[in-house]
């Protein structure tokens, strides 16, 4: 009877009342517990786990895993392999070991153990790679070049291993999917031709060499005390409108050196000599291009740098012809500019005189520059000083202006008229240079000189920007008390563009000056 008194007591250690009938046993802390869980996801059908028990006893799998050992050691590690299990999550498996103590009589335990989950996957045979990497140029290596040690970007379809052939070494060997910049080892003076780059992805399968641009690396000549910036010229811009997305453009410069680009426009040029230099654009989308210039820097101690050349307004276009519009649709008729715009009554009024007439392809490009040959016609227009009828050449007047010139009759009568000169000094004298940009102060000239007034005088103060004294300061004074350019500063350098010219001719119409 004391033996049963005793065996009751102790079993009262481990219930608690839960109500008036209802009883619970305490959690006893697991001591069974996981040394190495089953891999996941794994391929594998029959999965194997480490599990290791302070106790001995019997193994119980109440759920769809189902192991191959019935008991266990104590402290000793067990591997339990799991009979054949489907493809799929398994997150709800358990291990229930079945265990006994003695304290002077036998107490039955269990402590379950819950198997970290783990997935069940199909193997799959990865396909087989027989592809090879295709490599296409970038960007090149300019030429000529007085960086010993060369840029050059190439595009690869494939990641992979690196190797530069030819001449040429690099330390960089890998490659990604896409845009590769690489840097040259250090090369000697000369001309490079053999250079070459393959690619070798992971399956070991390689690309077809590419082909590097032949480059020059040249010495560096340092010109000694020069400080004249280059002069430029735009000497064929780009035919506008095209369907050629890498479109072609010829330019002057006065000395040799680097080009910068800048806007939306690049080029993978970047060396000009002295003369004519043609261009190629890099690959453009179809659009209009109003914001594009570039400069040289030449080669001198002081890298002397050029103002920006603005390159002319052009258009690419998926077909050469334009889809028909009606015209009563745009302002005065101009496929690019909205009867709303706000110098839509500006721009109606220059083409009601002829003075601006816009493109072949109707457009007006409001935001494009003025050129020195576009103002020579407008300002003629704008006074009624031209007759289509009429020749006004006698003879060439500048050398870079050409008898078959759309605008010659027009230069030829600005120069009769004292209207317009070419340029007096510098690597330009003589030359009348039609495709430049013209600032503002240029356009204030050439459009206020056929006024019937007097312009003040260049002693006087206007604008924040514009000194007294400058030969436009006269000019400058007359466009600040008559609201031609508004605002507190001028920007006298800044390019002229269409869209202003309009709007300054239509203000003196407003004014009765024209």
């Amino acid at each position: 009877m004391k033996k049963i008194v005793s065996m009751l007591a102790m079993l009262a250690m481990f219930i608690i009342p839960m109500g008036a009938q209802a009883w619970t046993f305490i959690p006893i802390n697991t001591i069974i517990k996981v040394v190495t869980p089953v891999q996941t996801p794994t391929v594998i059908k029959t999965p194997s786990m480490v599990i290791n028990s302070t106790e001995p006893g019997t193994l119980e799998y109440p759920d769809e895993c189902v192991g191959d050992k019935t008991s266990i050691s104590a402290d000793q590690d067990t591997t339990i392999t799991f009979d054949q299990l489907a493809v799929g999550v398994y997150d709800s498996c358990r291990i229930i070991l079945h265990y006994t103590e003695w304290n002077g009589y036998v107490i039955l335990k269990t402590s379950t153990l819950y198997v970290p989950d783990f997935e069940v996957i199909n193997f799959v045979i990865p396909p087989l790679d027989f592809t090879d990497p295709v490599l296409t140029e970038e960007t090149k290596v300019p030429t000529p070049s007085f960086d010993s040690t060369p840029d050059y970007t190439f595009n690869s379809t494939e990641a992979g291993d690196i190797t530069v052939g030819g001449a040429c070494s690099s330390t960089k060997t890998d490659a990604i999917a896409g845009p590769n910049p690489i840097a040259f080892n250090s090369l000697t003076p000369g001309t490079y031709s053999n250079c070459t780059i393959t690619v070798t992805d992971n399956a070991g399968n390689a690309s077809s060499p590419l082909a590097v641009n032949t480059f020059t690396i040249q010495t560096f000549v340092v010109i000694p005390g020069d400080t004249t910036a280059p002069s430029l010229d735009m000497i064929s811009p780009v035919a506008t409108p095209t369907t050629d997305t890498t479109p072609n453009l010829t330019f002057w410069s006065s000395e040799a050196g680097t080009i910068t680009y800048t806007g939306s426009c690049a080029s993978d040029d970047v060396t000009a000599d002295s003369g004519n230099n043609t261009i190629t654009l890099k690959n453009l989308a179809t659009g209009t291009y109003n914001n594009c210039y570039l400069r040289v820097t030449d080669l001198s101690a002081n890298g002397n740098v050029s103002a920006w050349l603005s390159i002319p307004s052009f258009t690419i276009t998926t077909s050469s012809v334009n889809p028909p519009v009606d015209p009563a649709d745009y302002c005065a008729g101009f496929v690019d500019v909205s009867k709303t715009d706000s110098d839509c009554d500006a721009i109606t009024y220059v083409k009601s005189i002829g003075a601006m007439t816009g493109n072949p392809n109707g457009t007006f490009e409001p935001s494009a520059n003025l050129q020195r040959d576009q103002v020579a016609k407008i300002s003629l227009e704008t006074h009624d000083l031209f007759n289509s009828a009429q020749n006004y050449c006698s003879g060439n007047p500048f050398p870079d202006v050409t008898t078959n010139a759309w605008s010659y009759q027009y230069i030829c009568r600005g120069v009769e008229l004292g209207m317009i000169t070419g340029y007096a000094s510098g690597a330009d004298a003589g030359y009348y240079r039609p495709a430049r940009s013209v600032n503002r102060v240029e356009f204030l000239a050439l459009i206020l000189r056929n006024l019937n007034e007097t312009m003040p005088s260049i002693n006087s103060s206007s604008y924040n920007d514009v000194e007294s004294g400058q030969w436009y300061s006269g000019y400058a004074k007359y466009s600040y008390d008559n609201s031609l350019f508004t605002g507190a500063s001028l920007n006298p350098d800044r390019f002229v563009t269409r869209r202003e010219v309009a709007r300054v001719i239509n203000q003196l119409h407003d004014l009765n000056k024209i």
